[in-house]
Order: structure tokens, then C-alpha cells, then sequence
């Protein structure tokens, strides 16, 4: 049984969501109301997008033991995830003490009195957390911060990565990508390609999708690591890879 654990603690580690469900299910034959098993299911199930089954195991596990806050966590996560942000407070709430994903949802619900109280209370906790440090300046009307910390903006583009096509090219009818190609393609020679095209913040791929019989080759660079996986779905790029713009720049990644 505990080769099991491992086994499946080590692939729910590296990203192999579907084999770690497999060994939790194995598991769970055989200990039922294992809530480290449920939990870490209902986790893999959660990056799979099996969202009912991965509430039913947080509720079993929540049945057995109400009082463990990552658990009620994972089920405001889960429904957070599904755009039900109303419910998703409530589970929020139930957690002990209070974190970024609660003030979060309170603000995008417009309760945002709430909301600074949230980031107040997790400033009082820890006050070297800059994601809540940023929030709560913008709730609050002040510009202490210039620029956005590198987690707060990871954290919103690999929440928004399974929704931004979605969002921009349906709901936006943004179509910036195919007009900037249609603009290159206007000032260039019919038979006029690039060697290599380098496209810098180039989140799900959008413009790699545009832009691939004009170049060569293409690198893309995006510091959300779940817009890079849509991105890699394409495949459309060269290479990847994940960091900072201007860190990359600065390191002679324009050379790739």
C-alpha cells in the first residue's frame, strides 16, 4: 500500500493526472475513506476537468472529517473553476483563515468591502504576501506597486487559460492576430517569408496560429506555464519557453 502512495503522490506530482487516478482508485477499493487518497483524486480529477468527480470526493472526504480547511478549499476551487463563484464563496469561507482565491472571488462578485478586508486580514498574517499587498492597493485606490508581482500574474493567466479563446475571440470577437498578419503580408513580397519569428507574450498561441506559413520557424514566451500547454496544443511553435519578457530579452533570448 505504500508503494501505492508514492507511486501516485509522485505522478500527481509530475503531471500524469489520468495514471494518479488510476492508483488512488486502486487504493480506494480498498480504503474506502482514505481522505489523503480522496483529496489527491479529487486534485487530479481537477486538472483533468472531471469536475463531478472530483466534488464527490471532496464531499466524502468532507463527510468523514469537516474540519480539514484544504478540503473545503479544493471545493470552492472547483467550483470557482466552473464560473460559479457565488457557491464557491461559501467554501471559501469554511477554510481557516482566509487567502488570495476568497478575496478574489469576492471582488469579481462585486462584494469589494470584502474583499479588502480579506487581503487586510492576510496582510496581518503574513506581510511580505505581494500578491495580497497589490490587491489590496487596488482595492483601496493606491499605486504603491508599479508593476503586478510575477505570481499574482501567473496565478491570473493559468486560471484564465482554459476560458481566454473563449473569451476573446468569441465573447471579444477579437481578431487582432489575423489583421496584424494581413498588415506584415501587405508590405511583403508574395514569396517574402521569415527565417524566424519570435512571439513574446504569446499566451495560447493565438498569433502563432496566424502567423506559422509566414515564418520559418517561431519561439514562443509566455510566464503562464497553463497558456503554454494550450499553446504547445497547436503545434504550431518551435520552441517554448517560460519566463519573465524582459528577463528573456535581457538573457539573449532574442538570439533563439
Amino acid at each position: 500500500m505504500n508503494q501505492w502512495y508514492s507511486m501516485a503522490s509522485e505522478l500527481l506530482s509530475s503531471g500524469n493526472y489520468i495514471e494518479a487516478i488510476s492508483i488512488y482508485r486502486k487504493i480506494l477499493s480498498i480504503l474506502p475513506d482514505d481522505i489523503v487518497a480522496l483529496n489527491n483524486q479529487g486534485l487530479a480529477f481537477l486538472e483533468v476537468k472531471q469536475y463531478d468527480e472530483a466534488m464527490e470526493g471532496f464531499k466524502h472526504a468532507v463527510a468523514i472529517n469537516p474540519n480539514i480547511a484544504q478540503l473545503h478549499y479544493n471545493m470552492g476551487r472547483c467550483l470557482h473553476k466552473q464560473d460559479q463563484a457565488g457557491r464557491a464563496i461559501v467554501f471559501y469561507q469554511k477554510a481557516i483563515g482566509l487567502d488570495e482565491n476568497l478575496g478574489a472571488v469576492l471582488k469579481r462578485v462585486g462584494r469589494v468591502k470584502e474583499a479588502a478586508d480579506c487581503y487586510r486580514q492576510l496582510m496581518a498574517l503574513d506581510p511580505n504576501d505581494a500578491n495580497a499587498r497589490y490587491m489590496l492597493d487596488g482595492l483601496s485606490g493606491m499605486d504603491r506597486q508599479k508593476k503586478a508581482p510575477r505570481e499574482f500574474v501567473t496565478g491570473v493567466f493559468d486560471d484564465y487559460a482554459d476560458h481566454f479563446e473563449d473569451q476573446l475571440v468569441r465573447t471579444l470577437d477579437c481578431h487582432v492576430p489575423s489583421k496584424l498578419k494581413q498588415a506584415f503580408v501587405s508590405f511583403l513580397e508574395k514569396t517574402k517569408r521569415f527565417e524566424a519569428l519570435l512571439d513574446l507574450g504569446c499566451g495560447t498561441g493565438l498569433a502563432g496560429e496566424a502567423f506559422q506559413d509566414l515564418a520559418g520557424s517561431m519561439t514562443g514566451v509566455d510566464l503562464s506555464g497553463k497558456m503554454l500547454e494550450k499553446a504547445r496544443e497547436k503545434g504550431v511553435y518551435y520552441r517554448l519557453f517560460r519566463a519573465d519578457i524582459r528577463e528573456f530579452l535581457s538573457q539573449g533570448g532574442a538570439r533563439v
